[in-house]
């Protein structure tokens, strides 16, 4: 059951950790960010959510496969 659900987790949290870096990178001063955690945090995005695509997309899960290809 776990397995069944941790790509609809992996997406909604990382969706999540999007929008909260998105609010830090937008809005906190320029020089403040670290250029290394945000390439982490982009690359591992990234990562995440091309797993989840291709999960989605072989199982024929259209609507979710659309909701990853948006973010």
């Amino acid at each position: 059951m776990t397995q069944q659900f941790t790509p609809y987790y992996e997406l909604w949290t990382n969706i999540d950790d999007w929008q909260s870096n998105m609010e830090t990178w937008t809005n906190d001063d320029f020089l403040s960010l670290d250029p290394t955690k945000l390439e982490e945090s982009v690359g591992d995005a990234q990562r995440t959510i091309n797993k989840n695509l291709k999960f989605f997309r072989n199982k024929n899960m259209n609507k979710m496969a659309k909701v990853a290809e948006v973010i």
